[in-house]
């Protein structure tokens, strides 16, 4: 297939493969020389984590692993913040009344917010950061205006560093500060690694909203979460699996050497995207895969990726969903889609679906 930039690539869509190719070392992440990277954004995005040898991207995933790791205080401090935030928010969706928009009044602060307190950014800077991040999901941007944005967060970044080698605290500019004066990566690249990071955390929100959408769309996941909060757990990995994280086809995967996929051969130099989507609804491997089923059995989704390429702060994913989640739901029982799930209308100008607003009612 051909997508709208770049050159030729296989698809994958099917659960096996893509978790096939993301454990298999001789797909990597760097093109050929003289490679026309297939994508879908006018400009060529680099991940600086993945798009690195071996040996340097197991040193990045052990920082990363450091930075991102949840001790039992951590975890608790992190249930404590998130919520916190969503108690706040959901006593502003009280006050706001019916017809409140979710997705500005609830999903994207709660998932902000949380985020933030890890990594340790103030929310005045909002503005700044989503600037960038919607330079870098919308996929027609001039590349100019990208690098722009891009700086801009760089320099607020390059600040905050620099304030927390003065004033240490327990979060990720800390660590960043740490590393630079330890030389446990280069300066360079651990600054790009911060910008991927804080990539994440509006991911975090855009999926939250897809989340909410998809329980409050479904009247029977909404009561059995109300008659039992204990299967919070389960609703959110079926809808991780049916909103998955990387909702459009991230990153071309290049074949080093010959490879056989599912049958199909894969020449050295071939290009191959991945479906995350369609993987995370393969009917072979979870049945009636487009609805939420409780009783699923336990079978692993590709929202986080798989073997090397798996996402380390999918915990601090799950708290989020799973706390936030249940507090929306403790504190306004009632809550529903103000309008029918056909009629919400979908964002389609980003890489990363969202919905416009989720007016509820309750």
């Amino acid at each position: 297939m051909r997508p709208p930039y770049g050159g030729e690539a296989w698809l994958a869509t099917r659960h096996a493969h893509i978790r096939a190719i993301l454990a298999d070392p001789r797909f990597t992440r760097f093109p050929p020389e003289g490679c026309d990277e297939a994508r879908l954004t006018r400009t060529v995005i680099r991940d600086p984590v993945a798009g690195r040898d071996r040996d340097e991207h197991t040193r990045i995933r052990r920082f990363l692993a450091h930075v991102l790791s949840f001790n039992a205080v951590r975890l608790r401090r992190l249930r404590e913040n998130v919520r916190a935030h969503a108690e706040a928010q959901a006593g502003q969706v009280l006050r706001q009344g019916p017809g409140t928009d979710l997705c500005d009044a609830y999903a994207e602060p709660v998932s902000l917010l949380s985020c933030y307190d890890v990594f340790g950014i103030s929310i005045a800077r909002q503005e700044t950061f989503a600037r960038w991040f919607e330079g870098f999901a919308d996929p027609g941007m001039d590349a100019a205006e990208i690098a722009d944005r891009r700086e801009e967060v760089l320099r607020h970044l390059r600040g905050e560093v620099e304030a927390r080698r003065r004033a240490p605290r327990d979060d990720v500019l800390t660590h960043v500060a740490g590393a630079i004066d330890a030389a446990v990566l280069g300066e360079d690249l651990l600054y790009e690694i911060l910008l991927e990071l804080i990539l994440v955390c509006d991911n975090v929100s855009i999926e939250f909203m897809g989340v909410l959408y998809l329980v409050l769309a479904d009247a029977a996941t909404t009561a059995a979460v109300r008659r039992d909060p204990g299967v919070l757990p389960r609703v959110v990995e079926e809808c991780l699996r049916l909103v998955p994280f990387p909702s459009e086809v991230p990153f071309a995967r290049h074949a080093a050497e010959d490879v056989v996929v599912g049958g199909t051969p894969v020449r050295a130099g071939d290009q191959v995207l991945l479906a995350y989507a369609s993987g995370n609804r393969d009917a072979e491997v979870f049945a009636d895969p487009d609805v939420i089923r409780l009783d699923r059995p336990a079978v692993p989704h590709l929202s986080f990726g798989h073997g090397p390429a798996h996402c380390l702060g999918a915990p601090l994913v799950r708290v989020i969903m799973r706390v936030a989640l249940g507090v929306l739901l403790e504190r306004i029982p009632a809550i529903g889609l103000a309008v029918p799930p056909e009629r919400i209308a979908w964002r389609s100008d980003l890489l990363l679906r969202r919905p416009e607003s989720l007016p509820v009612t309750w």
